[in-house]
């Protein structure tokens, strides 16, 4: 029988590096080093992860069974390869200077909100070369939840899925030359996926994107670009 191991911390030193294979767990905390994450099950009645450090996490099953957050992040933190079951919140991101970048193969499934974001910079899939199928990011409340404009948000891949009118919540930007389209599936939960901005609907073209948001054109400029207007 394989134990569990209740608790992994790194608090004291910015140098430290911990590697976690494989085995069970409950909670990790991560203030000032870098974890690396690549195999594992947690599953805890409180917070699972919390990271201000630099984190990686790939090849994981994270299950939280409590009313507050699985996922706590204010520092560096990438997830590939894992899935997240959460009664509450799956991830809540903070600080300004925070990044989370979700990336292949990333299962989110939150009974309330599956990302919430208070600041820092979320990025959902990688920049370019577009795939739908991953990853994919469902809460039954809220999928994303943006809460101030301090948060930015980047939705490059996947699907994010959650109550009607709710899948995204606040401000998102796109994968340049493509618009969030969002529908209502067989389960009453609204799906937003990636769909290419056509020809008719252009307002300004950005070395050969499409983008119907001026604001999101001048945010995708690179100093010797062209741009077109359109009507």
């Amino acid at each position: 029988k394989n134990a569990t191991i209740n608790s992994i911390s790194n608090s004291e030193y910015s140098d430290a590096t911990i590697n976690v294979e494989s085995g069970n767990f409950k909670t990790l905390s991560n203030t000032k080093g870098t974890v690396n994450i690549t195999g594992g099950t947690f599953e805890h009645t409180g917070e699972i992860i919390t990271n201000s450090g630099t984190m990686t996490i790939d090849n994981v099953v994270i299950t939280y069974t409590s009313s507050v957050r699985a996922i706590y992040n204010s520092g560096t933190l990438d997830i590939s390869n894992t899935t997240i079951t959460s009664n509450a919140r799956a991830i809540h991101t903070e600080y300004k200077s925070s990044i989370t970048t979700i990336k292949e193969n990333v299962t989110i499934n939150s009974s309330d909100t599956g990302i919430y974001v208070e600041n820092g910079t979320v990025n959902i899939g990688i920049k370019g070369n577009i795939n739908l199928d991953t990853p994919v990011i469902t809460g039954t409340n809220y999928g994303i939840y943006n809460k101030t404009t301090n948060g930015k948000i980047n939705f490059y891949d996947g699907m994010i899925k959650g109550a009607p009118n709710q899948s995204i919540y606040g401000i998102v930007e796109p994968e340049p030359g493509y618009k969030i389209k969002k529908t209502i599936n067989a389960s009453n939960l609204e799906e937003a996926i990636l769909e290419i901005i056509g020809t008719e609907e252009r307002v300004i073209v950005v070395n050969g994107l499409n983008f119907i948001d001026l604001q999101a054109a001048i945010n995708d400029c690179v100093d010797g670009g062209t741009v077109k207007l359109h009507r």
